[in-house]
C-alpha cells in the first residue's frame, strides 16, 4: 500500500492582488486570511457551498481520519 504525505506549497502571501499570469496561479491575501484563484481574469475566493465540518481529533473510525491520514489509526 502507497502512502500518501501532505506536501507544503508556497503561496504568495501579500495584502494586495497580485499581477496575475496563468490561469490556476493562487495567492494568500493576508489582510482577509483568503486563498484566492486567477482563472484567466480575475482573482477569485474560494466557492462556498455550505459550511465546512471539524475534524473529530483522533477517533480512529472517523470518516475524516480516513480520509486525512489513509485509514492508518
Amino acid at each position: 500500500m502507497s502512502r500518501k504525505a501532505l506536501v507544503p506549497i508556497n503561496i504568495l502571501a501579500t495584502d494586495t492582488e497580485p499581477v496575475g499570469k496563468y490561469a490556476g496561479d493562487q495567492y494568500f491575501n493576508s489582510t482577509s486570511k483568503i486563498v484566492y484563484t486567477f482563472d484567466g481574469v480575475a482573482w477569485n475566493p474560494p466557492a462556498s457551498s455550505g459550511s465546512l465540518t471539524a475534524v473529530d481529533g483522533g477517533n480512529p473510525s472517523s470518516a475524516a481520519d480516513t480520509f486525512l491520514d489513509g485509514g492508518n489509526p
